[in-house]
């Protein structure tokens, strides 16, 4: 069981006020925090560990290709805080990330979520809806790249039809959730999952999880509904 957990991220809601407002706090982060403001710190110490680099280019490259104009992120130190600039391609000066859109900054998160992902993982994200069509589905492609890499599996929860679209060709991969609450049927959840091997773990009681060790239960058969 331990090594289970071990091996389980659960990630929510990125918390983008905070990281535009003011960064991520300047500690020397390795893991990802449950809602990301700590993304930035995390990625400075990716890049600059080279056993981790790997990691930094996989985010670096997904944010290019779901904003072609992108072309490099650094980090800046104020105070206890960092925060970070992006260059665009034809642009000489670069542009602090707070001045970024909620899409760049949340796509920032999300790939840092799937990179942090061990061999062998499970990530699961909640929401991982974006405004721009065209990033989500660079967002999912970046997932399957990593999950068929590292054996990864991605458990995405979304009520997003446009996601939902994306697995037309693979509908084994969809699990439609309705909750019963007071004898009441509530309004469905769509709950998506990516596999990069068959895992086994095929109980659409993940979506429901709230932590490591409920998922935990639920994947080694002990917790259903």
């Amino acid at each position: 069981m331990s090594d289970l957990l071990a091996r389980i991220s659960v990630f929510e809601e990125p918390d983008l006020f905070n990281l535009r407002q003011q960064g991520s706090p300047a500690f020397d982060d390795v893991q990802l925090h449950g809602r990301g403001q700590n993304v930035l710190s995390v990625l400075r110490r990716w890049q600059q560990d080279s056993q981790l680099k790997s990691r930094f280019d996989f985010v670096t490259q997904g944010l290019q290709a779901a904003f072609p104009s992108v072309k490099q992120i650094d980090f800046v130190g104020v105070g206890n805080w960092l925060t970070a600039r992006i260059y665009r391609e034809g642009v000489e000066q670069p542009a602090p990330l707070a001045n970024e859109a909620n899409g760049l900054l949340q796509m920032l998160v999300l790939l840092a979520n799937v990179a942090q992902s061990n061999p062998g993982g499970l990530v699961a994200i909640d929401e991982p809806e974006m405004a721009f069509i065209h990033a989500m589905r660079m967002f999912l492609r970046s997932c399957q790249q990593w999950a068929l890499k590292y054996r990864v599996t991605f458990v995405l929860a979304t009520h997003s039809l446009v996601l939902l679209d994306e697995f037309t060709d693979t509908p084994e991969a969809v699990f439609v959730m309705k909750a019963l609450e007071g004898g009441r049927q509530r309004s469905a959840q769509f709950t998506l999952i990516i596999y990069a091997i068959e895992t086994g773990y095929r109980d659409s009681s993940w979506a429901t999880c709230t932590s490591k060790e409920k998922l935990a239960a639920t994947m080694m058969g002990c917790e259903h509904g």
